[in-house]
């Protein structure tokens, strides 16, 4: 007989012609057994893949039917479609030994492999003898018993798979929804963006305002200085000619021996001289008043101006943590998507190619099961031979497709991935400056971008060309650097170039005053080198008295200020006393390092002609930096 390996065994056979149990006890022993053997086997166990049971109890060794087991394979060719018998065989006598009778030939035909040339002729002719005993009934029965639990466990195997296939499918919906759940986060957090962006942009506004009210009101105070100064002059004309009508009068003849004409007229005098000087002092007030009013919409300015950069800094915060958010939902999906689809993937590619070996499996099982009915359809002995029913309906078993269409299982394509939610233009890139600070009102200046995101991608180098920069002066490395590459400036000196008297100077960086209100010659760890003639003491054009006429310091052409730390500035403002002291020539203002050592110019100012100035300074460079 041919045998079928079940699993590697001792090189031994067995024609068993025993019941199921006796059957199941030869699969788990792990022997090579028989055709009919196999296929009780198959009735009874799942086998592992190792194709032995781990017990040694006979039915208790029957593994679950859900498990993914290896089917044993069943790998008979039992169609022919040139006819039940191969005429052209030569007749083997031992096969027609009258003695082989019921359940030993049943064994043997299943034993036997059936090619595509059919059934041997011999054995034909020894099923044409068949007596068809009770013993042989009951064998065949007993068989086909134990093929139904077979197909039953093969179909609940393709279940299972389908199931499990439902399952990993299922998976990508959790998967979605978490991206959904992302998504809606980064809308709350991008709605978080919107409204910092218009308090930000509603106090640029407003910063902007300021800034024309501080224009108006430096105007409004030139106004008013110009006509102080007239005021004054005219009431010191008046007074020098009254001064002089007096002196005349004294040194002529004395008040006493006045008429009472010249009494008048020297009474109108003095009446005029008395309304010119209420003029000039009306005029002193209203001045006084404009420069309070400055110093006060001034002081508004630059708290407003620190205000809105806090709110710039606020806003670049929540872009930052509105694109981390959307990177971190982004980077969790994606990990998960793939991991998933990884799993899926292969799990249709292991499903499917177990599939079709179920379906050989459950086809071969189907045409044993349809012989072996036709077997037990027998009534007559000798009803296997020739055309008969029975023979013909074995051919039909022989040539029928018992393959199962639906045994397959329906492959679904896994879900698109889906996009993940984009990210803004990350701050202090020059994409974003751009963007978002581009179109701010006129007169506004943005700070210096703070908010370095944790997640920023970094910059690829630019490959394109830029303007050529202004030249950036690099000097000797006498001060130390900042963090950013610059100088540490820790004084200026100022030149003038012509007349001047220098009513106010101070300086700033980004609207913020970067020098202390100088009270005295040292304040606030910064002294003053104030030569020449001043109106109020040395300190005079570095404290708030400038705002007064004529308050300044005039006759010298270099003054400097020194600090122990840093008073970096990116602007200048002086306030000169008159046009024609204004310096009308410019001026140049030098860097110090800390120890007052020149670094260099960092502005030259030409021709010039207003009584205010505000001029911006060059970013100096250190060398090595």
């Amino acid at each position: 007989a041919v045998l079928v390996e079940v699993s590697p065994a001792p090189r031994t056979s067995t024609l068993l012609n025993c019941n199921i149990r006796h059957f199941a006890m030869a699969c788990c022993s792990g022997i090579k057994v028989t055709l009919v053997s196999l296929v009780l086997c198959v009735a009874s166990v799942l086998v592992t893949g190792s194709g032995r049971c781990s017990g040694t109890q006979d039915a208790t060794c029957i593994g679950s039917l859900a498990r993914d087991a290896v089917l044993l394979s069943v790998r008979a060719v039992l169609s022919d479609k040139r006819g039940f018998a191969h005429q052209g065989e030569a007749m083997d006598n031992s096969e027609l030994d009258p003695r082989r009778q019921g359940r030993g030939l049943i064994q043997d035909l299943l034993a036997r492999k059936i090619t595509d040339e059919g059934l041997p002729l011999s054995m034909v002719q020894s099923l044409s003898k068949l007596r068809i005993t009770p013993e042989v009934r009951q064998f065949i029965n007993e068989t086909l018993q134990g093929l139904e639990p077979t197909f039953i466990a093969i179909l609940n195997a393709r279940n299972n798979d389908a199931i499990m296939m439902d399952h990993i499918y299922a998976g990508f919906d959790t998967i979605h929804a978490n991206l959904d759940e992302g998504i809606a986060h980064v809308d709350n957090k991008r709605r978080n963006v919107n409204v910092a962006r218009e308090i930000h942009e509603g106090c640029r506004a407003q910063e902007s305002s300021l800034f024309l009210s501080k224009t108006e009101s430096e105007r409004q105070l030139a106004i008013s200085l110009e006509e102080k100064n007239d005021k004054r002059t005219i009431a010191k004309q008046k007074h020098d000619g009254l001064l002089v009508h007096f002196q005349a009068l004294t040194e002529e003849m004395g008040l006493g021996d006045l008429s009472s004409t010249t009494l008048a007229k020297h009474a109108g005098l003095v009446q005029e001289y008395q309304g010119v000087m209420d003029a000039y002092s009306e005029a002193l007030k209203t001045h006084h008043l404009k420069a309070l009013e400055l110093d006060n919409i001034t002081s508004q300015y630059a708290e407003h101006k620190a205000e809105c950069s806090q709110k710039q800094f606020a806003f670049e915060s929540s872009v930052c943590v509105h694109n981390e958010i959307a990177e971190m939902s982004c980077n969790k999906y994606e990990s998960a998507y793939d991991s998933r689809l990884q799993d899926y993937e292969t799990l249709v590619s292991t499903t499917t190619a177990k599939a079709v070996g179920r379906q050989e499996e459950l086809k071969s099982l189907k045409r044993i099961s349809c012989v072996l009915n036709q077997l037990m359809a027998v009534e007559t002995d000798g009803d296997l031979a020739g055309n008969s029913s029975a023979s013909h309906g074995i051919q039909g078993c022989i040539e029928t497709d018992f393959g199962n269409d639906d045994f397959g299982l329906a492959e679904k394509a896994a879900p698109a991935r889906q996009a993940c939610p984009a990210t803004m233009k990350w701050p202090c890139t020059e994409a974003f400056m751009q963007e978002e600070y581009g179109e701010l009102p006129a007169n506004t200046t943005v700070a210096a971008c703070q908010s370095a995101c944790s997640l920023a991608p970094t910059p690829a180098p630019s490959v394109t060309s830029a303007p050529t920069p202004a030249p950036i002066k690099t000097l000797p490395p006498k001060a130390a650097p900042s963090s950013n590459g610059s100088c540490i400036i820790y004084g200026y000196a100022i030149s003038y170039k012509s007349q001047h008297q220098i009513d106010d100077i101070y300086f700033t960086l980004e609207g913020a005053r970067t020098i202390p209100v100088m009270n005295s010659e040292s304040e606030g760890g910064c002294s003053i080198t104030q030569p020449g003639s001043c109106n109020g003491g040395i300190q005079a054009p570095w404290d708030k008295s400038g705002k007064l006429d004529n308050s300044g310091c005039w006759t010298f052409s270099t003054h400097s200020i020194l600090c122990d730390h840093g008073i970096t500035a990116d602007e200048i403002h002086i306030h000169f006393w008159r046009e024609n002291y204004a310096s009308t020539s410019g001026y140049t203002v030098r860097a110090l390092d800390m120890n007052g050592v020149d670094l260099g110019v960092v502005a030259d100012i030409d021709s010039r002609s207003e009584l205010d100035a505000s001029d911006g300074l060059d970013t100096l460079v250190c060398d090595g930096v």
